[in-house]
């Protein structure tokens, strides 16, 4: 125990050694007087939390940008599906032309501009953090950190990818010994992390080897480090680099929402036990508050005339499942199971599993096929799982709807060689709640109409409207439209 502390404070120490022995950062004073944007996107955020956040005076930030300008509700286009849908809002594109219509795809196979696209062809400088579809990333004036479905750690400029690292090395639980805490605590104070931030992660570092927290409190301790680590870095990004354009993404909201609803809004399930939801009930409006901090952030130094757009792809609420999902499944430990690890690589969106080829492994795909297509649900009769081909030679899998609400882990099932209990490769579900059609839409710029809520906009819709208000041409052919009713008649 003394050595695993040891280790622990080994990390936070050399990271408070690195902050207290360097002055702090020559933060860069605002940008220029031309026209300035900043893009926010949030995945999952939902009018209904904004709302109540809002009349109670938890989002400072968003308020004052929703009394100077203009707000809408978002309808995406397919299933929900994030990164068709935020290529939508970038393009003007239905996913049809835009050519992303699922999770395994990167910008290599982008057939359409986006508007920071746009922008660059004008001259303009951009910067971008986090959106979805930008790996690989290519050179741009300032930055450019791709999304969370990256499939490599690049970034532009390079010293960047310890971001991705990090994520990558979260998404395999994989441990991370002091040594490497410390080098990454450096190398993130060194771009922006400020010290409540260092001093949250050591402190989360040292009370998981004292007391491990339950998942649930772990779970929302970690994306709270994420979004704070990642605001803090993209504000010092921008104030480095300058963009007239800077966009910043971030999923937390929407990573949390699959976890918390249920205890956000006990009413639309049925299975809620009422200690948790004293304990977990204010999760998910405590992450809308770390998103208004980091709004709030963002907006410093910016000029009051400066075009603002916060937008999400979808909204979220407690759906048709009042139960909420009756069990998750581990993939890593499915894929052991039936002999696939290794030889398929597991990529997962909401409750959908793909499996893609992996180089040298030629049969995993079939064999995936075959062995979770015949895996059968014991006392029903029932096939497991749903299969559907998938882009790039992969398979798509889920447990049926209707199936997944009834099953208990003890339930026996036939996977392959294995018969036996579920509980071998899946956990209880924890959350429930589920995509909704109702994205948040708002936008401030010096044309915009003040405090004013106009009629629902596609996604498709959104990139146009933000271009007409950055006083950029629209390109033609789009799909998409500009929504005149979001302007002053004077600027019509």
């Amino acid at each position: 125990m003394r050595k695993a502390i040891r280790g622990a404070l080994l990390g936070a120490g050399l990271a408070f050694a690195v902050l207290l022995g360097v002055p702090a950062l020559d933060r860069a004073s605002g940008p220029d007087r031309e026209t300035q944007v900043l893009v926010f996107g949030v995945d999952g955020a939902d009018w209904s939390v904004i709302d109540a956040g809002v009349a109670g005076g938890e989002l400072p930030n968003l308020a004052a940008l929703l009394e100077a300008g203009v707000r809408a509700d978002l309808r995406p286009e397919r299933a929900f599906l994030s990164p068709p849908i935020w290529t939508s809002i970038a393009s003007g594109q239905r996913s049809a032309r835009h050519g992303i219509v699922d999770s395994k795809a990167d910008a290599s196979v982008l057939r359409a501009r986006r508007f920071w696209d746009v922008a660059e062809e004008a001259g303009w400088s951009v910067g971008l953090f986090g959106w979805p579809i930008t790996w690989p990333p290519r050179p741009v004036d300032a930055f450019m950190v791709p999304g969370y479905m990256a499939r490599g750690t690049e970034t532009h400029p390079p010293e960047l990818a310890f971001l991705k690292e990090m994520e990558s090395t979260a998404r395999a639980e994989q441990g991370m010994g002091p040594l490497r805490q410390a080098g990454y605590g450096i190398r993130s104070w060194r771009h922006g992390a400020r010290l409540g931030t260092l001093a949250a992660t050591a402190g989360f570092a040292v009370s998981q080897k004292l007391a491990p927290k339950p998942f649930l409190d772990r779970y929302a301790a970690l994306r709270e480090l994420q979004i704070r680590l990642h605001r803090d870095v993209f504000v010092h990004l921008r104030a480095k680099h300058r963009p007239r354009l800077a966009v910043f993404y971030t999923d937390v909201v929407d990573k949390v929402e699959h976890f918390f609803w249920k205890y956000h809004d006990p009413a639309g399930f049925d299975d809620v036990d009422p200690a948790d939801v004293e304990r977990y009930g204010g999760v998910v409006a405590g992450f809308y508050r770390e998103v208004d901090v980091a709004l709030g952030r963002a907006l410093a130094g910016l000029p009051d005339d400066a075009v603002v757009l916060f937008v999400s792809d979808h909204g979220f609420h407690a759906g048709g499942n009042r139960r909420g999902m009756g069990v998750r499944l581990k993939i890593p430990e499915l894929l052991r199971l039936v002999g696939l690890a290794g030889r398929v690589h597991p990529v997962k969106v909401s409750d959908n599993f793909y499996l893609e080829p992996v180089e040298g492994e030629e049969g995993g795909v079939a064999d995936a096929r075959a062995r979770l297509g015949a895996a059968r649900h014991t006392a029903s009769g029932r096939l497991l799982f749903e299969l559907r081909e998938a882009p790039g030679g992969g398979v798509a899998f889920k447990i049926p709807d209707d199936l997944i609400l009834d099953l208990k882990q003890a339930d026996e099932v036939q996977v392959a060689d294995y018969r036996g209990p579920l509980e071998a490769f899946t956990e209880p579900s924890l959350g429930g709640g589920t995509h909704s059609d109702r994205g948040v839409f708002a936008l401030r710029c010096p044309s915009c109409r003040r405090g004013a809520t106009i009629a629902p906009l596609r996604a498709e819709d959104v990139g146009p409207t933000l271009l007409t208000a950055m006083g950029l041409p629209v390109p033609e052919g789009l799909d998409g439209r500009r929504v005149g009713a979001a302007f002053a008649a004077s600027a019509e």
